[in-house]
Formats: structure tokens, sequence, C-alpha cells
């Protein structure tokens, strides 16, 4: 009999439990509330990331087009083109990420953390009204318990079997329904206890299934590894020997001639590409020197100097043969 009485029945024992759950939850809420202040801040850095990365890839992209228009590194710059490629889609896969992050995770949040604070008042609310209820019941019906058996003990004395049979019955009665109201206010306590902490995994299951998304486009975002190492692969190839020529811009090379210049090659046919080659070289040094023409066995006054201005020109005798073709000079004889 005396179980009934050895327990606590005070709302701080009952709720005790339930208590340190509901406080672990409120402790949250700041951290929740920092966690969106640094999501929003780490948006906004990740926005100013893409912007400059979106502007290095416009510029890397001139330069490979660059690339591709010369005479001999088009290959190169084709394969540049295609590692461009590659960077404008893992830009592409970097704003859904931020997209994700602020869709997914940070404007749902921010209105279920208002929601959560609200279901968590109102649970501790409506758990310290039923424990207050429950408390109050226990106690009177325990009340009423003790004043029974205090009856049984008198009636027992007074060698009163009838009367002591009939106050034993009447305890053993209000004993169970002593015992129900507290088996009660346990199953209660439990539904409560139970409802706290499914409300808490909520919150983190819900967090959990959020960063999925947001994972997910990460993932995405790395799945092409394999095209980047072939286009990386390619790039190595063709950039390990840069003074090695390929066969295309070689044959551009050896077709090379020097444009027509108003007549024919076949005036000089006795001479040979190696001849035509050597001239080259002697016409190119005496150019860039600004040295005359002059013939092997005359040679210019001294007093006319590489720098004079070429000599007036009058018009021919009549009769006279016309005057060679402008730049080009006879040669005295």
């Amino acid at each position: 009999m005396s179980e009934v009485y050895d327990k606590d029945v005070s709302a701080s024992a009952i709720g005790d439990t339930f208590g340190r759950i509901v406080e672990h939850m409120k402790t949250s809420f700041p951290l929740w509330e920092e966690f969106l202040s640094r999501g929003v801040r780490l948006q906004k850095q990740y926005e100013q990331t893409i912007t400059a990365f979106s502007s290095f890839v416009e510029g890397f992209a001139k330069i490979s087009e660059h690339a591709v228009r010369s005479k001999g590194s088009f290959e190169v710059g084709a394969s540049l083109t295609n590692l461009v490629t590659w960077q404008r889609g893992l830009e592409q896969k970097m704003r859904d990420s931020v997209m994700s992050l602020y869709s997914n995770v940070l404007v749902p949040l921010n209105v279920k953390v208002e929601d959560w604070k609200k279901t968590t008042t109102q649970l501790k609310r409506e758990h310290d009204r039923e424990v207050q209820k429950a408390v109050e019941d226990i106690k009177e019906s325990g009340k009423m318990t003790m004043k029974t058996q205090q009856s049984v003990k008198k009636a027992e004395k007074k060698d009163n079997t009838f009367k002591a049979n009939e106050k034993r019955k009447k305890y053993e009665r209000l004993y169970q329904e002593t015992n129900n109201l507290i088996q009660l206010a346990e199953s209660r306590e439990r539904m409560y206890i139970s409802r706290a902490i499914v409300e808490e995994r909520l919150w983190f299951c819900g967090l959990a299934n959020a960063f999925k998304l947001v994972m997910d486009v990460h993932v995405n975002m790395m799945g092409d590894v394999e095209g980047l190492q072939k286009i990386l692969t390619n790039m190595e190839s063709l950039s390990a020997k840069p003074n090695i020529l390929t066969d295309t811009v070689q044959q551009f090379i050896d077709q090379w001639s020097i444009p027509s210049l108003g007549f024919s090659k076949q005036h000089s046919p006795l001479l040979s590409n190696r001849d035509i080659g050597e001239s080259r070289i002697s016409l190119a040094s005496n150019s860039s020197q600004g040295s005359t023409c002059t013939s092997s066995s005359i040679s210019a006054p001294p007093s006319l100097s590489a720098a004079a201005p070429p000599p007036p020109s009058f018009p021919p005798p009549p009769g006279s043969a016309p005057p060679p073709p402008s730049g080009m000079y006879a040669t005295p004889y």
C-alpha cells in the first residue's frame, strides 16, 4: 500500500524530463537564426564569386578565340575553347547551387523557425495545463485514500470486523483509483515527451532533407570530371612541346612565298630556290639598313647620303624612251 504514497506527484517531478527536452529545443533557436544569417552572407558571397568567375571566363574565352584565329596555335585554341565551354557549364551549375541553397534551405527555414517557436510554446503550455490537472487529481485521490486507510486502522483496533471490512474495501477501491490516475499521468507524460522528441527530430530531419537537395547539385557539379580529364589530357599533349609544329602549320610555312611584285618569277629561271632565299635575306638586310641600290662597278657619289630625298622628276625630251616604272631605277652605264 505504501507504494502509492512513496511517489512524488508534484508537477516538477512529472514534467521534469519533458521540461529538459523543451528547454533544449528553445536553446536551439538562436543557433538556427545564426545559421540563417550566415547562410545569407554565404549566398551573397557566392553571387559575387560567380560574377567574378563569369568575368574571368569571358576573358579566357577571348584569348582562346584569338588563339583559334592564329596561324600556328589554332589547335591549342580549339582545346582552350573546349575548356571555356566546360567552365561555362560549371558556372551554370554554381548558379544552380546558389539557387538551391536559397530556395530549399534559407527561405523555408526562415519561415519554419518562427512556426517552431509557436509550436514549442503551445506544446509547453498544453503540457503544463495537463500536468497541473493530473497532479491535483492524484493529490485529491491520495488524500481520500489515506483517510480511508486511517479509518481501517481504527476499526481494526476496536475489533469491529464488519466495519473494518467495509473500510478496507473502500480503501482498496480508492487505492486502485489513485494508481489509475498515476498511470494515466505517466501515459500522458510519455505522450508529451514523444511529441517533443518527434517535433525536434522534424527540425533536424527537415534540414537534412533540404541539404540533400543542395548536395545533389554539388554532386552534379562534380559529375563531369571525366569530360574535364579528357580536355586536360588533350591540352597537355598539344602544349607539351611548343617548338614542334603540327603538320598543318609546317605545310603552311613551307608553302609560303613573297607575294607578286608586278612581274613574273620566270624572269630569273637560273636562280635556284636557295639563291632566291639568299636574295630575299640580302634584300631584307639592305632594306633594314636603309642603303641605296648600286651596281658593282659604280658607287654613289660621296655628296649623296642615304637619307637624301629622291631627285626631282623632269619631263623627258621629245622622241626619247619612256621612263621606267615607279619604284624601279635604271642602272647607269
